[in-house]
């Protein structure tokens, strides 16, 4: 019977312990880059639907909305200071002023696994991004939109967005998923190596 040596019980000790782990939020800047990453369909929100306008707007998976500062949000095409629509004819945006907060959140299931959209603001600014795990943000040039997308082995029930400056930003073609994907968390492909590595020292002593 072939017992395993005493550097190859701890490496799969380890890897057991980091698979059980969390792994840290994945960013990513490009859409083609987050595409390719994800495993399974992603379902799309681009804001075709009837224009809504109000404090919060609710569609298929998830409902966004806008906290603190003067409430106003809405999915209506035409903003005087920018035009944040990168998909379709309609998109969502809401004004960023005072303390105002706007947030992606309640999403069936408990919370959203993986998630990507387009940004826009209508002055330079820079967005912080939050919410569970999520430390991000994303520097934005005036009526130039930027795809921001996260991956995550944990779900994320609220995902929000702060612009500094209180700019106006606006959100298009929105991609997700409802349960985890299969991306590998990089410290734990570096265990696996070592204790299959070990394994394999192992048999050939053995044998």
């Amino acid at each position: 019977m072939f017992m395993p040596s005493t550097r190859t019980a701890a490496a799969l000790a380890l890897l057991v312990s980091a698979s059980a782990a969390s792994a840290a939020p994945i960013y990513f800047n490009d859409r083609t880059a987050f595409q390719a990453a994800v495993t399974g369909v992603l379902s799309l929100e681009s804001f075709e639907g009837a224009g809504q306008a109000g404090a919060t707007h609710t569609y298929a998976d998830f409902s966004v909305s806008e906290t603190g500062g003067t409430n106003f949000i809405t999915n209506y095409l035409t903003n005087s200071g920018m035009n944040p629509v990168t998909d379709g004819r309609n998109a969502i945006w809401f004004d960023d002023n005072g303390t105002s907060i706007g947030s992606f959140f309640n999403f069936s299931g408990g919370g959203v696994f993986t998630f990507g959209l387009d940004i826009t603001t209508d002055e330079n600014s820079t967005v912080a991004i939050g919410g569970g795990a999520i430390n991000s943000s994303v520097v934005l040039a005036a009526n130039q939109s930027q795809f921001w997308g996260v991956i995550d082995t944990a779900a994320m029930s609220s995902i929000t967005f702060d612009a500094s400056g209180g700019p106006n930003i606006g959100f298009d073609y929105v991609q997700y998923q409802l349960q985890p994907g299969q991306v590998p968390e990089p410290g734990t492909l570096v265990l696996l190596g070592l204790g299959l590595a070990g394994l394999a020292a192992g048999r050939r002593r053995k044998q």
